[in-house]
């Protein structure tokens, strides 16, 4: 579970949040996007769940504080069950202070009102009362706008599942490449290339 929380944050950091910043289209251009917010739902989440997950809230807080300490902007806990916050406060001392401050639990009600602070209705999964159609492992769902950016080829909608990282071109463009490994072959191919200079 770790390895794949890694891995997730990891593609956040290096593909996700700097495909972001380099949107022509997104309000406030001048202003880097360095960070994220996490959903966690936490509907089917009882007491022994809840209190068996002490070693995994360990160590992916040890992750995130360790390796990724600015990604988190906020992880809230959708639907948390009404005990959970007497839980937390026996499961917070495992938790890094810097990461544990950013954590909020949210009762049913709350969430919709509290995820509509930050996210449009239509990016919010319909599980959480929004009107996106979220499927957990499914890959982005990119926009026409960011299709249109990455240059993407005809008839390709979707990016190539697995890690992808940006890097600089001699020209100031920055390209997509697909790292890592396919049917145990290594990998290293540009799937998309955008003009972050504009």
């Amino acid at each position: 579970m770790l390895q794949l929380a890694a891995a997730y944050v990891d593609s956040v950091s290096r593909f996700v949040i700097p495909l972001c910043s380099m949107m022509p289209d997104r309000p406030e251009k001048s202003t880097p996007i360095t960070s994220s917010l996490y959903l966690v739902d936490a509907t089917n989440m009882g007491l022994k769940q809840a209190w068996s997950a002490k070693n995994l809230i360990q160590d992916i807080s040890w992750l995130l504080s360790t390796c990724f300490p600015e990604s988190i902007d906020k992880v809230l806990v959708c639907n948390s069950p009404s005990y959970f916050p007497t839980i937390w406060k026996y499961l917070k001392p495992y938790v890094d202070p810097f990461t544990a401050e950013k954590i909020v639990f949210l009762l049913r009600s709350e969430v919709l009102p509290t995820l509509r602070e930050y996210i449009d209705d239509a990016n919010i999964p319909a599980q959480f009362g929004g009107a996106h159609s979220f499927t957990h492992g499914q890959l982005p769902d990119l926009e026409d706008e960011i299709q249109k950016c990455l240059g993407l080829q005809e008839g390709t909608t979707q990016l190539p599942p697995g890690p992808i990282k940006w890097i600089e071109e001699a020209d100031g463009r920055k390209s997509a490449l697909a790292v890592g490994s396919e049917a145990g072959s290594e990998r290293n191919h540009r799937v998309a290339t955008m003009d972050s200079r504009q």
